[in-house]
């Protein structure tokens, strides 16, 4: 029986992630900061390190004591965001390093708002961030891709949409909702063209998995089923839902009027699917982003 060690296995998505090891016969072995977290995981039937993102030490043994690594974790305070993401970059420098001279897999999380398009661009799965990219963000996804070359590791990228929706969800979605009540209106930007992503949690989660049991040396994989969500579409669907009116912003001036939200919205982030479903056999099952919104947010 194949053992995984998780980071970030008590987050949003990090649950959802372990749930769906375990039903597919894999062992977990889940970094654990807290008492209340660790017997969450025990509950779960994980087996528990204890340790935390900044415990080099520790994060080298448990990514030794398992068949690969799903890197997960991440320190989200936004206050210290460059700095949290910095913690990342050694985490995961430590952990790879501890693969050096293996064929152990392992996982890397990031994000497909580091790498935004122009609106009517696509991005795909071997599309890569570039290499003279001031965010730390990106540079730390640069190091993992190349540390496949750099050090011999398997080691794998998985992009998440700005969109991971689902029971218990408290960040993106729930917050443009939330403004959209409290200006009294549903927003979209210019003609309504950006595009978002989006997958549900339960997805991502067998996305992860199967990258982890089938992904290849170096690859990229996004955790997508929405491929594009035209930003007029969702205001439409939160429009009809909360009998909000439509409004739209402009463009240039969206951080301004929305602060972080708008700083989000006016990022394109349309973005292929189509190497993940063909090279690991993932099929998203589970309700696409507009029909959630319909079914299941207040």
């Amino acid at each position: 029986m194949t053992k995984y060690f998780v980071t970030g296995g008590t987050g949003y998505l990090g649950q959802a992630l372990v749930d769906d090891l375990l039903a597919n016969g894999h062992q977990v072995l889940a970094l654990a900061r807290s008492d209340e977290s660790a017997k969450k995981l025990q509950d779960k039937g994980c087996e528990v390190h204890r340790g935390d993102l900044e415990d080099l030490e520790s994060l080298k043994q448990g990514a030794r004591k398992a068949d690969g690594t799903l890197h997960l974790g991440f320190i989200h305070d936004f206050t210290r965001y460059e700095e949290c993401c910095k913690i990342d970059f050694e985490a995961t420098k430590a952990m790879i390093e501890e693969y050096q001279g293996t064929d152990k897999p392992f996982v890397y999380t990031t994000d497909l708002m580091t790498m935004p398009s122009s609106i009517g661009v696509k991005q795909y799965e071997y599309d890569w961030p570039k290499p003279d990219c001031d965010y730390q963000r990106t540079k730390n996804e640069i190091f993992a891709l190349e540390s496949s070359t750099k050090y011999g590791t398997k080691t794998i990228v998985v992009r998440l949409p700005p969109s991971v929706h689902g029971p218990g969800e408290i960040a993106l979605i729930p917050d443009l909702i939330n403004t959209d009540k409290k200006l009294g209106h549903s927003v979209y930007l210019d003609e309504g063209e950006v595009r978002w992503s989006a997958v549900h949690k339960n997805d991502a989660a067998s996305a992860f998995r199967l990258a982890i049991e089938k992904g290849s040396k170096g690859s990229v994989y996004h955790a997508v089923h929405d491929e594009g969500i035209k930003s007029i579409d969702l205001a439409k669907v939160i429009s009809e839902k909360f009998k909000l009116p439509l409004k739209s912003y402009a463009m240039e001036s969206a951080e301004k009027d929305l602060g972080f939200l708008g700083y989000a919205y006016k990022k394109n982030m349309w973005v292929s699917n189509e190497k993940t479903i063909s090279e690991l056999g993932w099929v998203p099952k589970e309700l696409n982003l507009l029909e959630d919104i319909k079914q299941n947010y207040n």
